[in-house]
């Protein structure tokens, strides 16, 4: 039933990606994957943000979530952990992946026709139940020089 429902939901283009994510997964973790992602949307839409776009992919990287908080571009980095065993899920945001996703940015503002606009990048952890969104996590010149940021310690 929840796969049905997810497919349904699924814009047309992400039908078929999750349909072959689901081959990977047992169905209770692609239940909690499922619970995770509209427990973030729902976070942003809460703070009055409105999603643009979700899993935007080029050759430089994906962006989870294109998101506008008011006159700013917000690409958001989602990562979740169901416990700390392995690390936390803000030490999955490494300076490399920080140059990729900076990368795909560059690339969707381009393509978009966005230019000087303001943009961040935000953060959401989602360790167990625990959800933190850190706003501005790192800028496009902490990208660019593969600086860690300042929020990998907060687990």
């Amino acid at each position: 039933l929840l796969v049905e429902r997810v497919l349904a939901e699924a814009p047309a283009d992400d039908s078929k990606r999750i349909a072959v994510i689901l081959d990977g997964l047992g169905s209770t973790k692609y239940e909690e994957l499922f619970v995770v992602w509209g427990t973030v949307r729902q976070l942003l839409e809460d703070k009055g943000f409105k999603i643009i776009e979700r899993n935007y992919r080029t050759r430089a990287g994906e962006i989870d979530i294109v998101a506008k908080d008011g006159g700013t571009y917000v690409f958001v980095e989602v990562k979740a952990r169901a416990t700390a065993e392995f690390g936390a899920p803000g030490e999955m945001v490494t300076p490399a992946k920080m140059y990729k996703l900076a990368g795909a940015a560059k690339q969707w503002l381009a393509e978009k026709g966005v230019r000087n606009k303001p943009c961040r990048f935000d953060v959401v952890t989602v360790l167990g139940e625990k959800i933190e969104h850190i706003e501005g996590a790192f800028d496009m010149d902490d990208a660019a020089r593969g600086a860690y940021s300042v929020f990998k310690h907060r687990g």
